[in-house]
Parts: structure tokens; sequence; C-alpha cells
């Protein structure tokens, strides 16, 4: 699989995962530290789909996951970043947003990550393919 393919797909990956995990957030409202984990499943699954329909390398789906997390806290600070400021208020600084944010951030990407990884790896073995790999 050229690298072009596999970047898209991964792409195709993560938008899916967003767009699913909306929607059930919407159908049932959760908390936002339940969403991460809702976002993290929607990966697993949209990865597994597209593994039984496509012989993609584990690593597409770890792609997807992370694109997909990563997609929600760009959408989430663009947000954030937008929203008018109460008189007398101020945006929280850099030092602000240092550790336990990016803690939860790279704990997220990760999760995505490993949901993805497992997702492809399970529609794999689902298909009957144990993994992809170049003959020879």
């Amino acid at each position: 699989m050229s690298k072009l393919r596999a970047a898209i797909w991964s792409l195709a990956i993560g938008v899916l995962a967003v767009a699913l995990a909306a929607l059930l957030s919407r159908l049932v409202p959760l908390p936002g530290a339940i969403l991460v984990v809702l976002l993290a499943i929607c990966a697993g699954l949209v990865s597994l789909g597209v593994a039984l329909i496509a012989d993609i390398p584990a690593g597409v789906g770890a792609g997807g996951g992370v694109f997909g997390a990563a997609l929600v806290a760009a959408v989430l600070g663009l947000t954030i970043a937008a929203a008018p400021v109460a008189p007398g208020a101020r945006r929280p600084g850099i030092a602000d947003l240092l550790w336990l944010p990016l803690c939860a951030l790279l704990a997220a990407l990760a999760l995505c990550g490993i949901a993805g990884w497992l997702g492809v790896r399970a529609g794999l073995r689902l298909s009957g393919r144990r993994s992809v790999r170049p003959p020879g």
C-alpha cells in the first residue's frame, strides 16, 4: 500500500470516527471525560470496519485514531478561543494550559491510537487475514 493511500485511509477513519462519536453523543448526552472513551470506541469500530473491506496495515488504524482525537482537540481549542469573554475575565494563559491539559491531550491521542490499531488487528483477524505483509 502506498503512503498516500495509507494517509487517505487514516484521514477517512479519523473523520468517520469523529462523526460517529458526535452522532452518538447527541443521542445520549454524556459527561466530557466519557466522550474521549466514546471517541476511542468509535475509532476502533470504524477501523475494524475498514479493515474488513480493505487491506490496510495496523498503523493506518492507529493514525486514524490519532487524527480523530487531534481533530476534536483542534475544534475544541478553536471554539474556546473564539468564545466571548465576560467583562473582567481573562483567557487562560500558557501556564494554565501546560501540564494537566497537555497530559490529558496525550492520553486521549494514545487511547484513540491504540483503539484504532486494535480495531484494524481485529478486522484483519475476522476477515481471515492475519496482517498485511508484502509478498516475498
